[in-house]
C-alpha cells in the first residue's frame, strides 16, 4: 500500500464524500480555494516533508485513492456491476 493510500485510509466516510464534492467543483471551475481536499493534500505534503510539491498533483492523487478505497469496500461487500457500467 502506498503512503498516500495509507493516509487516505484514515479519512472518515464523511471526509471522503466531501473530497469527492470538492473535486467535482475543482473539475467544473478549473480551480478551488481552501477546502477539505486541498487541506488533506497540504497536510500530506507537510507530513511527508515534500519540498516544492505540486499541490494539484497531490489533490488528484488523494481523490483517486479515495475512489479506489470506496470501490474496494464495495467489492468486499459483494457489490457487482454484473457486466454493466
Amino acid at each position: 500500500m502506498t503512503k498516500i493510500k495509507k493516509y487516505a485510509n484514515k479519512f472518515s466516510f464523511e471526509e471522503i464524500l466531501q473530497i469527492f464534492e470538492d473535486y467535482k467543483l475543482f473539475e467544473k471551475q478549473g480551480f478551488i480555494g481552501e477546502c477539505t481536499l486541498r487541506k488533506k493534500a497540504k497536510d500530506f505534503v507537510k507530513e511527508e516533508n515534500i519540498k516544492d510539491a505540486n499541490i494539484v498533483f497531490y489533490m488528484e492523487t488523494i481523490v483517486n485513492s479515495c475512489y479506489r478505497l470506496i470501490a474496494e469496500k464495495a467489492m468486499e461487500n459483494g457489490f457487482t456491476l454484473k457486466g454493466k457500467l
